[in-house]
């Protein structure tokens, strides 16, 4: 093999590893505040973060697709002490969330712009954006909250195959009917729980229904809030429409909406998550499925 070629077959190959970085990293979305922009180096990868102290971060997103925010606090270089940070999040002028992580410093993270600061682990949230263009607003928790970094990607949808189990609910089960399928959904009403076992699972898909009920119109929205332990996990805005072809066995008067589905990553395979439901005077039928493959690392 000649050098020329050698050095042609090292090119393609860098080229394919990046490619293949690219798509196991996610897409990063960046917000329009691109001056806001630092980048950190996270063992020996270069990442590009925005900053949050004393402003805000806007994203315009184009829906359906489900995004994960990513955040770190700035911490003086050798602190080794566990830091408490995180933001506000709003959704289209809806009701806002306040998220909250918990990490120490992280000792592969550095900023060749501000040398003399650390950065925690990363902590991680994630939000399905409905169909349709959407503007996200985060700001700081409080006026004087510490500095805190945050990246947004584009995560990919899981799809459910023939891997995946069924997860049994610790609640009351009803049946979903349409033709000869009768599917198992538990009811979950505004200020219950549903609860989820990880089971060693990486992935859960959730699906849900919401429950059309005589004074809703044709399409209605509802969300379902995502809790594991204190943590919030992420909140997730549904928009959906009757379902004729479906029907609910022990409650005929019900007519369940098209399903709508979210999914979380499992890493800590020990800790229950509960899901939530933030609309009074609704109810929406929910069924888990879980999957033991790989989780992706970001």
């Amino acid at each position: 093999m000649s050098l020329n070629q050698f050095y042609k077959y090292m090119r393609l190959a860098l080229i394919g590893i990046f490619i293949l970085a690219s798509v196991i990293e996610g897409k990063m979305i960046p917000p329009v505040e691109t001056d806001k922009k630092e980048i950190l180096t996270i063992n020996d990868k270069r990442r590009s973060y925005f900053q949050l102290h004393g402003n805000s971060l806007t994203w315009k997103i184009t829906g359906p697709k489900r995004i994960e925010i990513i955040a770190r606090r700035a911490v003086p270089r050798r602190d080794n002490q566990e830091k408490t940070f995180g933001y506000r999040i709003t959704l289209d002028t809806l009701s806002t969330e306040i998220v909250e992580h918990t990490a120490i410093r992280s000792k592969g993270v550095t900023s060749s712009q501000h040398p003399g600061h650390g950065y925690t682990k990363s902590g991680h949230y994630s939000v399905k954006i409905p169909a349709g263009d959407h503007v996200i607003d985060v700001r700081p928790v409080r006026d004087r909250s510490k500095p805190v970094l945050v990246r947004m990607i584009e995560k990919k949808i899981i799809t459910s195959n023939d891997s995946g189990e069924y997860i049994q609910a610790d609640s009351t089960t009803h049946h979903l009917r349409r033709g000869n399928t009768r599917v198992r959904y538990s009811p979950l009403s505004y200020g219950d729980t549903f609860s989820i076992n990880p089971m060693g699972y990486s992935q859960i898909k959730i699906y849900s229904r919401l429950a059309f009920q005589h004074w809703m119109n044709g399409e209605d929205t509802y969300r379902l809030r995502i809790v594991q332990g204190n943590r919030i996990i992420g909140t997730y805005y549904f928009s959906s429409e009757r379902s004729e072809l479906s029907e609910v066995e022990e409650d005929k008067t019900i007519i369940p909406a098209k399903w709508r589905s979210c999914d979380i990553q499992t890493p800590d395979k020990k800790t229950p998550y509960s899901i939530e439901l933030l609309d009074e005077e609704k109810t929406v039928y929910v069924r888990c499925i879980g999957f033991r493959n790989e989780n992706e690392d970001h």
